[in-house]
């Protein structure tokens, strides 16, 4: 008897099935969200195009910048036939802001999450801390690394990638290590941008040399004092704290309650404003004006004040210390966390030691200012000047004249030092000179524009020498057996390939020619 095909064959499903929506770009996960050590956003485009297999700059070009309501973006767009030129232009050094706070960081955080369907990205930048932190210094203009970190992440084959904390300019040394952070590479002594057409995380984006530690560390050696290594150690780790606390925070910090529960924690545990400032070093208008909410500290000035009365800084800016401090029965601060208004009176001026102490100035070698001067006294310039006008002003005109004696004899330096340029020789370029220098190009033509003429005039005529002797070269090359290749020729030269074809195009077409005409006679044999 056949069997019923209907009775043994199970149904279909026919409903369909709903797939997860896709993102434009890859959805990788940021490093270190949590940490003390979070990635920053600039660093994640960067390893986002790394893992497109594309240099940043077309990754930025062709899929971010065309979202962005940048206008200045659109110009260098329109100018340029390639998009991945954008980072080539002048939005390269403003890259920066994307790890900040402003707009044009909230921005690309919504472009980046629209094109990889993340929702952490706020967190790789200091966005969670706008209300109480301002962008002013808060961001270094250029990259900063530590090679010690870059070598250790190397070695056990982890993410390389750029942190955030590197990008804040108040953290200037590595807590892992207490090595200063880098901002030179080791190789070609260049500072680098945050964003470059051709960064790479955990490389030079002009050399392209790896930025990791080293064997000879001579170049990156810095000494601290001991008091001051403590406390870019202690800045670096409370910067640290600052960020990782960021995805716990169950709201944004507003500016109105840390105002708040800063202002009333200075006047319950730290004193007066003004003993306040001339512990902190900080400017007495610029603590008055925070207190009343006109305007917020630099993380700089809230990293000295944190330190001095050894506080955390994320308690301090979200206003937990003065929970903590109410609800802690009995507790007492630190020492130095204590206050108190100096005395109102000072000594009296001693004339005579005074009188003494500015005659011996005036025969000094070199010749001291007069604020030097009066700081041995403990006293202002002007207090001296009501005092001892004659005095105070042959000082001042002793110090001017020292002061103009140096800076002429320091222009003639440099006179001396172009002449020599110019009889030197292998003519350098004015660009070359004023690098040795350490001055800027217009500031010797306008001082010296003869002597530049010509040094500038020598150094292109002994270019023109240059190429028509390496045209005789060429010329030779085209006679040899067997022939070589225009790569070879130019290392033999000292060259690049791409010089020899911009000023001798011809030539270096001939040599190709006959090259690839050599190679093929080999193949067909």
């Amino acid at each position: 008897m056949p069997v019923d095909a209907r009775k043994i064959i199970e149904p279909w499903e026919t409903e369909l099935l709903t797939l997860p929506p896709r993102s434009r770009l890859y959805h990788i996960e940021p490093v270190g969200i949590g940490t003390p050590y979070v990635e920053s956003l600039t660093g994640f485009i960067v390893r986002l195009a790394e893992a497109h297999k594309n240099s940043t700059a077309v990754l930025f070009g062709h899929e971010l910048a065309p979202l962005a309501c940048k206008e200045y973006l659109r110009r260098a767009a329109s100018r340029s036939k390639y998009p991945c030129r954008l980072l080539a232009s002048a939005f390269r050094p403003l890259a920066r802001a994307m790890n900040g706070i402003g707009v044009g960081a909230n921005e690309w955080v919504n472009i980046l999450q629209t094109l990889t369907l993340r929702t952490d990205l706020i967190f790789l930048t200091m966005l969670p801390w706008k209300e109480v932190v301002p962008q002013s210094q808060l961001l270094r203009p250029t990259r900063a690394w530590c090679p010690a970190c870059y070598q250790e992440w190397h070695d056990r084959e982890a993410v390389i990638y750029e942190p955030l904390l590197w990008a804040i300019k108040a953290v200037t040394i590595c807590q892992q290590h207490g090595e200063p952070l880098q901002t030179l590479c080791s190789h070609c002594k260049k500072t680098l941008y945050p964003l470059a057409s051709s960064s790479r995380p955990g490389y030079c984006s002009v050399c392209g040399i790896w930025l990791g530690k080293p064997t000879n560390i001579e170049w990156m050696e810095t000494t601290y004092a001991e008091e001051e290594l403590e406390r870019q150690i202690w800045a670096a780790k409370a910067v640290g704290e600052l960020l990782a606390k960021a995805p716990s925070l169950t709201s944004i910090p507003t500016r109105e309650e840390v105002l708040k529960s800063s202002s009333e924690y200075i006047k319950e545990y730290l004193g007066s404003l003004s003993a306040l400032s001339k512990a902190l070093g900080i400017n007495k208008t610029t603590l008055w004006d925070w207190s009343k909410g006109k305007h917020l500290l630099q993380l700089e000035s809230l990293l000295k004040l944190c330190y001095q009365f050894e506080v955390s800084l994320p308690d301090f800016v979200t206003g937990e210390i003065i929970r903590k401090s109410s609800t802690a029965a009995g507790a007492s601060l630190p020492e130095k966390a204590i206050v108190t208004t100096p005395p109102a009176g000072r000594k009296a001026l001693d004339k005579r030691e005074a009188q003494r102490i500015l005659r011996s100035a005036l025969k000094e070698i070199p010749p001291a200012p007069l604020q030097d001067v009066a700081a041995r006294l403990g006293r202002d310039a002007n207090t001296l000047r009501y005092w001892f006008a004659d005095l105070c002003k042959d000082i001042v005109t002793r110090y001017a004249e020292y002061e103009e004696a140096c800076y002429a004899r320091k222009w003639k330096d440099i006179e001396s030092a172009l002449r020599s340029a110019l009889d030197d020789d292998e003519p350098l370029s004015m660009a070359q000179i004023a690098l040795q220098l350490g001055r800027d190009i217009k500031t010797l033509t306008k001082r010296h524009p003869e002597l530049c003429r010509k040094i500038s005039a020598r150094h292109s005529e002994n270019r023109r020498t240059r190429w028509v002797e390496i045209q005789v070269k060429l010329q030779s090359v085209l006679i040899e057996q067997p022939p070589p290749s225009v790569l070879k020729v130019a290392g033999r030269l000292g060259l690049s390939r791409s010089s020899l074809y911009k000023h001798l195009p011809n030539l270096c077409h001939q040599i190709a020619e006959r090259f690839i005409s050599y190679r093929r006679r080999l193949v067909a044999r």
